[in-house]
């Protein structure tokens, strides 16, 4: 007579080797399994002989006599009698797709949702069915006479309370994992007599081989993460307590050890150990050459034996090998590109026999080598030298590693260098050689001639180039374009050629906000965003560009029809002013076209002739023409609904100005204005305050009207007091006193008390709240308003809110960082923290890839490993050192105890 417990194998009874197979291949694994198994998997002779002797003990065994089969719990009030998947009304191969999944008993069913099992290995459309109508067959319930179930019930509320499930799934799996996991019995009644089972557990947690297969469990690569144990435990020990106790009980039964800062390993034998046991001298050795690198073919000839039964010799060893502690570099073998066997043993710290043995067995990673650093998966003490091999082609730079390459050294040397200027080819030629020479990068082959750097330069996404070949630093696609390109409104420009030298000087703010210098710069940037076909665009020889289906002798001759009687030099000064490209280019490119409009009789000047509309028609338009502003495109259909027997032709500049009004290109206004200027003027001021959105919308996006609204707000001609809403200056000294002079003395009022840092004016409302503008409770709108047209502050539009500093330099995301880490005592802070303190302070949000990004390109260091940000690299090699001499520290400390 023995005892054994019902997750015992059944390798303790030492059966034959035939019958022992036959016992797997029916599912039964463990004594558990032998005890309850059905009639259909065991014979009852054959059962009543392997068990003979055997005296089962333990809640299982204790629970399954109190209630005669296995029970389960619905997830929500209730426990039913479960039902094997053997005794289900299924077809035989339904039956065995379920087994060959794991599914023994219907209640593992419930745990499964359709698209899971539809999705299972071998479950075709049938099977599926019937194991549907199967989960949703009728089960027996449990009578609790005795009361016993009450316990659970009690005991898996409180912990659906605290992990806060209310899914019935979610509860099935807590109580299955419960059952299987904790108690390692593998049967889900073992945890329904509540009083019964806890101190069993208790009794169990001290038992080593208990231990030992949780870990296991835990831990298929051979160690874990002491945060994830807390996850995977957390609704057993609920308390810091607990899981303390289980790791020290554990240590000190020699089940685990310390393997890292916040990792531990299961204990076991080694990789050489294990074939050391092997008693056949002829299997050792082949294991030998195999884990040495050795190829089939060399093995089999040494052995004289084919490749084929080498390779069955030593798959079949492998795959019966216990954990060893090789296993435990599973996870970074699999996920990981080492690139080499040397490079994967240098990161490891192990031979090169572990690199063999591990891809014999599996494939190997693909993710690259850098990711691993932020791995919480990869312990510590690996990610030094992970970061050596990873950063091997790279130079350290005033903390920024950089590729030994030419493309991405000639990037940081403009980064650092024309980030705000712009310089020749030659210059920055110069530069560029200088760097590699005073840095010792001479012997990398870093310098290419001119013209290579040039062509580099031209087609880089990072760097923006004028018309005199004049390269600038600037990272294209960090910025969001959207609005950018709303305001710029190509649809305006539909069938014209443009010149993005109009663009610019039509949207000042706009051209500050994207820090772009000049016209070159804003058509070198359309065309390395590649939006030529979003916008119906086509990137002619800078600066210009044609919107739509362009006819450049059309576009000159409307200017023509427009302004006839002209001379051939205002003529010139008309399409610089209307189309943007300069009156010398235009009169020998755009204009040469239209001499025949030019005659002597007409002294020299373009004359185009009107057919002309009859006076008894002009009358009737008058009426219908009654607004300020009119586009010719809607104005033409109003002269077509009124005349519809007359031509549109008749609609030209002549009959537009007998009706009353100016014609200028794509709009015609009033003749009770000068001009396009005074009219979109008189239409901002002509209220005291006014919304945006009462602007009409087409009106809004024309350049010549967002040029002269900007300008106004610019001079503080009109102010937003709220998001949208603007008041002229005469109304905001009307209303509250304030006058010019009394904004500007508030900018250099702020200009006194701020410092040299990045601020938002939620930061400085301490300030203003000091301030006489205070008592009238203005929104903050007002106050970036004003601070934004000041040439006292440098400005930066992000997320809809606006990032100040004195001076003019231009503010970035590393100079926010840096200032950040400069207030902390030990000039460092995590990375998941700085993001929080950047939302939180400047009330924008900047994506974890830009931060990283950010601090790469500056002297601050970015430590993955930890997720650490430091001001300088000095900083984070210092804090190393403090580490380990801390490390040391509490190792001899623990070795003392």
């Amino acid at each position: 007579m023995f005892l054994a417990y019902a997750d015992d194998s059944i390798d303790i009874l030492h059966v034959q080797i035939k019958i022992g197979r036959r016992l797997k291949e029916a599912g039964i694994e463990t004594i558990g399994d032998l005890v309850f198994a059905k009639p259909t998997e065991l014979d009852h002779a054959t059962k009543e002989k392997l068990l003979d002797g055997v005296e089962l003990i333990g809640p299982s065994g204790t629970m399954h006599k109190h209630y005669g089969k296995p029970i389960f719990y619905d997830g929500i009030d209730s426990f039913y009698y479960d039902v094997p998947v053997q005794d289900l009304k299924v077809s035989n191969g339904t039956e065995n797709a379920m087994i060959r999944n794991g599914i023994r008993y219907v209640s593992r069913l419930f745990m499964l949702d359709d698209d899971t099992i539809r999705g299972l290995p071998t479950v075709g459309h049938k099977a599926f069915k019937e194991i549907v109508d199967s989960r949703n067959t009728t089960f027996e319930k449990v009578e609790d006479e005795e009361g016993t179930l009450d316990p659970i019930k009690q005991f898996l509320d409180r912990i659906y309370t605290v992990l806060e499930l209310e899914d019935k799934q979610q509860r099935m799996q807590i109580y299955d994992a419960i059952v299987t996991n904790i108690t390692n019995t593998g049967y889900r009644v073992s945890m329904l007599n509540l009083e019964k089972n806890l101190p069993y557990i208790a009794s169990q947690m001290k038992k080593k081989s208990f231990l030992q297969d949780l870990f296991k469990r835990l831990a298929p690569y051979g160690y874990f993460n002491y945060e994830k144990l807390k996850e995977s435990y957390a609704y057993v020990f609920l308390s810091e307590e607990g899981y303390d106790d289980l790791i020290q009980r554990s240590m000190k039964l020699e089940v685990i050890e310390e393997y890292d800062e916040g990792m531990y390993a299961i204990t076991c034998s080694t990789l050489l150990k294990e074939i050391e046991k092997i008693t056949d001298e002829s299997i050792k050795q082949m294991m030998l050459d195999r884990i040495e690198g050795e190829t089939l073919e060399e093995i089999g000839a040494k052995h004289k034996l084919t490749k084929e039964r080498i390779r069955q010799v030593t798959t079949n060893y492998l795959e019966d090998l216990p954990l060893v502690e090789e296993d435990r570099f599973i996870y970074a073998f699999t996920t990981y590109d080492f690139e080499t066997k040397q490079f994967f043993a240098q990161c490891m710290h192990v031979d090169l026999y572990v690199y063999y043995y591990l891809d014999l067995l599996y494939h190997r990673g693909t993710k690259p080598l850098k990711e691993a650093l932020e791995d919480p998966n990869i312990p510590l003490k690996y990610k030094q030298t992970i970061h050596e091999v990873a950063y091997r082609n790279q130079v350290l730079l005033n903390g920024e590693y950089v590729d030994k390459k030419f493309y991405p050294m000639m990037l940081y040397v403009m980064r650092n260098y024309y980030a705000n200027k712009p310089g020749s080819d030659h210059e920055v030629y110069a530069t560029y050689k200088k760097f590699i020479e005073d840095n010792d990068l001479l012997d990398c082959n870093l310098i290419k001639d001119e013209r290579t750097m040039v062509n580099f330069l031209a087609a880089s996404d990072k760097i923006l180039a004028n018309h005199h070949r004049r390269y600038r630093y600037y990272d294209i696609h960090k910025n969001n374009y959207d609005e950018f390109f709303a305001t710029i409104n190509f649809p305006q420009y539909n069938n014209v050629e443009i010149s993005s030298r109009k663009i610019f000087i039509d949207n000042p703010s706009l051209m500050k906000e994207f820090d772009i210098h000049d016209e070159y710069e804003l058509h070198n940037l359309i065309k390395k965003l590649n939006v030529e076909e979003k916008y119906n665009l086509k990137m002619c020889r800078n600066p210009t560009i044609q919107v739509g289906e362009v006819d450049l002798y059309e576009q000159a001759l409307s200017l023509v029809k427009e302004l006839s009687p002209i001379s051939m030099y205002d003529l010139a000064l008309a399409y610089e002013e209307r189309y943007g490209l300069y009156h010398k280019t235009a009169a020998t490119s755009r204009l040469h076209c239209l001499t025949q409009f030019k005659g002597r009789e007409n002294n020299g000047l373009y004359t185009f002739s009107f057919v002309q509309i009859d006076d008894k028609y002009i009358e009737p338009l008058k009426k219908e023409f009654t607004e300020d502003f009119y586009f010719l495109i809607d104005a033409e259909e109003i002269f077509k609904e009124t005349l519809p027997n007359v031509g549109v032709e008749y609609f030209n500049r002549y009959a537009i100005e007998r009706i009353g009004y100016r014609h200028l290109g794509t709009y015609m206004i009033k003749d009770t204005f000068e001009s396009a200027t005074s009219y979109f003027t008189n239409l901002i001021l002509n209220k005291e305050h006014f919304f945006f959105e009462d602007i009409p919308t087409k009106v809004r996006y024309l350049s010549s009207f967002s040029g002269i609204f900007y300008s106004l707000r610019e001079t503080y001609g009109i102010i937003e007091i709220n998001r949208h809403e603007f008041v002229t200056l005469a109304y905001l000294e009307k209303t509250y006193g304030i006058t010019l002079e009394d904004i500007k003395k508030f900018n250099r009022y702020i200009e006194k008390h701020v410092g040299d840092e990045c601020f938002t004016v939620d930061m400085i409302q301490d300030i203003i709240n000091d301030h006489p503008f205070a008592k009238h409770n203005f929104d903050n709108c007002f106050y970036r308003t004003i601070l934004r047209e000041s040439k006292l502050f440098a400005t930066w539009n992000k997320s809809n809110n606006i990032i100040f500093r004195k001076g003019d330099t231009r503010i970035t995301i590393g100079m926010i960082i840096k200032e950040i880490l400069q207030k902390q005592k030990d000039h460092r802070m995590g990375m998941r923290n700085l993001e929080w303190t950047i939302k939180k302070q400047y009330k924008v949000r900047f994506d974890y890839y830009d931060i990283a990004q950010a601090i790469d390109e500056s002297s601050m260091y970015y430590d993955r490993v930890r997720s650490k940000v430091y001001l300088s690299y000095a900083g984070y090699h210092n804090h190393c050192i403090e580490l380990l001499e801390k490390a040391k520290k509490e190792r001899e400390e623990r070795m003392r105890l």
